[in-house]
């Protein structure tokens, strides 16, 4: 829709950078593989959310030829291995969160073992699919309470235990999401121009690449 006004008005367009990250995250994020049967919308509005979610990646297509590209360094195979792992890794996050969210018992014996550590108790997060920010929320619960959920999943024998490595990968993926945050934070604000724009980029694509938190990145941006 932005980018067909465009073409329409007698204007220069500038793309939101803001929205352009936005599809990127839920691209990285959410995006499944053609093969697997995960739970999907059922509401009625969801095919029309869809053809306009076409339409946003179209846009943030020629964003890229205008403003990013996708760097030749990385090897498309191994970008999709890449994304396909951080999606099983949220699922399976999502799974124990709901493991404690619809059983009050698992969820009290949880809190039992959060208690020791943190009087007031915690209690896990669920994210929202529609607002990647809750993931963010619901990844950092996780790897703060992680011991607590370990003990808790093991008593009630359940054999979903995330590995030294998926807890690694969590924090390398919350560190990721957190510069973005901040990034979409200073674009969204009104004084924001042109200028100080690019230069948020330019500062969050630097962050990403020298924490080494890119495996949040299917594709390498660059300008």
């Amino acid at each position: 829709m932005m980018k067909k006004l465009g073409k329409i008005i007698p204007t220069n367009q500038q793309l939101c950078y803001a929205h352009g990250l936005q599809l990127v995250i839920q691209d990285v994020i959410y995006q499944k593989q053609l093969s697997e049967t995960e739970e999907i919308y059922s509401s009625t509005s969801e095919t029309d959310e869809d053809e306009d979610e076409d339409e946003d990646m179209e846009m943030f297509d020629d964003f890229n030829d205008d403003g990013f590209i996708v760097s030749e360094s990385m090897d498309p195979q191994n970008a999709l291995a890449l994304n396909f792992d951080i999606s099983k890794i949220v699922t399976k996050v999502r799974r124990i969160v709901k493991i404690f969210k619809r059983s009050p018992l698992k969820n009290e014996t949880l809190q039992t073992y959060v208690k020791e550590i943190y009087p007031n108790g915690l209690n896990v997060v669920l994210d929202c699919k529609t607002r990647w920010s809750s993931l963010v929320n619901m990844l950092e619960r996780i790897i703060q309470i992680k011991l607590p959920i370990h003990k808790a999943l093991l008593d009630f024998g359940e054999h979903i235990c995330l590995s030294d490595q998926e807890i690694a990968a969590i924090s390398s993926i919350v560190e990721a999401l957190n510069s973005i945050k901040i990034a979409l934070e200073a674009l969204c604000r009104r004084d924001t121009n042109l200028i100080t724009a690019e230069a948020t980029i330019k500062f969050l694509l630097e962050n990403i690449q020298k924490s080494n938190t890119h495996i949040i990145m299917h594709k390498s941006w660059r300008r």
